[in-house]
């Protein structure tokens, strides 16, 4: 078959136009036999079918020279049941025969239609006359060598409901002609001109990917052309103010845009999608406080959801690692989350500050052993601190009102010293240890009095012990070699005893005091010879002193009443005399 394109029209009187009955066919006028319209675009119209001079038959098998066109009225018609019971009948102008005409099915273009190839004498002209079948309304296409004006030959005249027209071949002005089936039923010829507006290209492209995340947006771009206006739609409905060559969808939703040119001719686009995935949300919330002491930590939360993901981040940098829904901070900081969902689709958290104080420096200093016996002490420094304040323990018990940063340790045990800062954070320090060693018990006892004479003396004696050594003092100064535990006393002074055990802890004991009386002078002088005669004595005198006392013997026997200091000796015998002192030394 031969094709070609068709603009189909309403007649009128004096006016031919395009009646329009979809969005985006044409709507051509015709007056004065002018024809404006666009390049592009199918119509459903009653009308005159025009073709270019010199143009081919539209849809007639070239063996024939005249026939009809039966359309119907929708392109969804079921040509092939229509095809067995439609006859038309046709009487020619001027001529006396009817003929029934077999009808051959033909599909242009997906729009179904009957052809009816007819044999027309050489005056005749044909009248059709409307159709229906099965309540489908039909009209009639003549196509016919037109006998009255042979100069014009290949022109159709079609009467038609249904038709598709496209002037894309026809841009710019083109001249038709056409024939008219009048009032007369007479078949006149005519021409006008036709000029077709080249309809505009709409297209879409898209600045960057069609799917991202709620916040983010992509650029559509229309494509430019001098003189071109814009209308953006998204799921075909009109975006208020979307008049430009671009548009930045923010939004889920079908794009299209509606380009029009000078000539008002609009086409639009095919579809774009555009797919806006929802962000997650990311908060956090805190377990603890956010303001705390070196040392300690706070949970961090972040909400959860499924498949979300997590990145957590310290003052905008990632933390290796962190990709739990919790972080547990231990450093100060502006802390977020990236919360990513299955979709890929992110969003970070507001910021969460971290401020951990610093702990005091809590350190302890001896001021001399740590070892030491009992009596003595060390003296404990704390490291001092602006601010700082101080509790001292012992073995992990407050020291009542040990507060200062020094502490005079004088008992065993473990001492801490909690250094506390101005911003409330504390410390303990490492703990010292004082061991205090007992000192051994030193006490003295006598054996005997304490008070004697001259050649006369005391055993004192120290409490015993194992490992005891043992040092005695007489008046504070040693005793050389009084080294053991008794010591014998035998002149006068104050004695104690230093005693030390193992740890090498001494005791001097209380001390006691000696007095060694001194004997008084015993002796005799003869006041004549010691040899005399019978009848005759001797003065014998004992040495005089003060408060002295005496007692004369002979032979050892106490001469009773000889209690002076001389006595007269007149028997022989050996005479001796006891002298006693005040102290009662003899």
């Amino acid at each position: 078959m031969k094709q070609t394109l068709l603009l189909i029209m309403t007649i009128a009187t004096g006016v031919i136009s395009f009646g329009q009955s979809q969005p985006d066919h044409l709507n051509i006028a015709l007056t004065n036999n002018g024809v404006n319209g666009c390049s592009s675009g199918s119509g459903a119209y009653i009308g005159v079918a025009l073709r270019s001079v010199g143009g081919t038959y539209t849809t007639i098998p070239a063996a024939e020279d005249f026939g009809v066109i039966l359309r119907a009225p929708k392109s969804d018609f079921n040509l092939s049941d229509a095809i067995n019971i439609v006859q038309v009948n046709s009487s020619l102008y001027g001529g006396t025969a009817t003929s029934l005409m077999t009808p051959q099915a033909v599909v242009d273009a997906g729009d179904p239609y009957l052809y009816f190839p007819i044999a027309l004498n050489s005056a005749a002209g044909l009248n059709l006359s409307a159709l229906t079948v099965n309540n489908w309304s039909f009209t009639f296409a003549l196509s016919f060598n037109n006998p009255k004006t042979p100069t014009q030959i290949n022109k159709v005249v079609i009467v038609d409901q249904i038709n598709n027209a496209t002037l894309s071949a026809f841009v710019g002005t083109t001249v038709f002609s056409y024939l008219n089936i009048g009032d007369s039923n007479q078949l006149t010829n005519a021409a006008f001109n036709v000029l077709a507006n080249p309809v505009p290209i709409a297209t879409i492209t898209a600045g960057g990917p069609l799917t991202f995340c709620t916040g983010k947006n992509v650029l559509l771009k229309a494509n430019p052309a001098t003189g071109y206006t814009y209308q953006w739609k998204k799921s075909g409905v009109n975006i208020a103010g979307a008049i430009l060559a671009n548009y930045t969808a923010t939004v889920s939703g079908i794009y299209t845009v509606v380009g029009s040119n000078a000539a008002g001719c609009s086409t639009t686009s095919t579809g774009t999608t555009v797919l806006v995935n929802p962000v997650p949300i990311a908060t956090i919330t805190a377990g603890g406080l956010l303001t705390f002491c070196s040392g300690k930590n706070v949970l961090l939360k972040a909400n959860t959801g499924a498949g979300y993901t997590y990145q957590w981040k310290k003052s905008g940098f990632d933390i290796a690692g962190a990709i739990q829904a919790n972080y547990t901070a231990t450093l100060s900081g502006v802390y977020t989350v990236v919360v990513t969902n299955a979709v890929g689709c992110s969003i970070t958290s507001a910021g969460t500050t971290v401020l951990v104080n610093a702990v005091p420096i809590a350190t302890t200093t001896a001021g001399g052993p740590l070892t030491f016996c009992t009596g003595k002490n060390v003296l404990l420094r704390a490291y001092p601190g602006t601010g700082y304040s101080y509790q001292w323990k012992k073995s992990g018990v407050n020291i009542a009102g040990a507060i200062q940063a020094n502490y005079t340790a004088t008992v065993s045990g473990v001492y801490t010293v909690v250094v506390t800062n101005a911003v409330g954070c504390s410390i303990t320090s490492a703990g010292t240890t004082v061991l205090v060693n007992p000192v051994p018990i030193a006490t003295i006892s006598a054996a005997g009095p304490l008070i004697f004479c001259a050649a006369k003396n005391v055993v004192l004696k120290s409490i015993t012990g194992a490992g005891y050594t043992y040092q005695w003092k007489k008046s504070g100064i040693i005793i050389a070699g009084a080294i053991l535990p008794t010591y014998s006393a035998t002149t006068t002074g104050f004695y104690n005893v230093v005693i030390t055990n193992v740890a090498g802890c001494s005791t001097t004991s209380n001390a006691i005091s000696v007095v060694v009386n001194p004997v008084p002078i015993s002796t005799i002088t003869a006041g004549g010879p010691l040899t005399f005669c019978a009848g005759k004595n001797v003065l014998l005198k004992a040495y005089p002193g003060p408060s002295y006392t005496y007692q004369w013997k002979k032979a050892g026997l106490i001469i009773a009443g000889a209690i002076q200091a001389n006595y007269t000796a007149t028997v022989s015998g050996v005479y001796t005399v006891v002298v006693t002192n005040a102290v009662g030394c003899s």
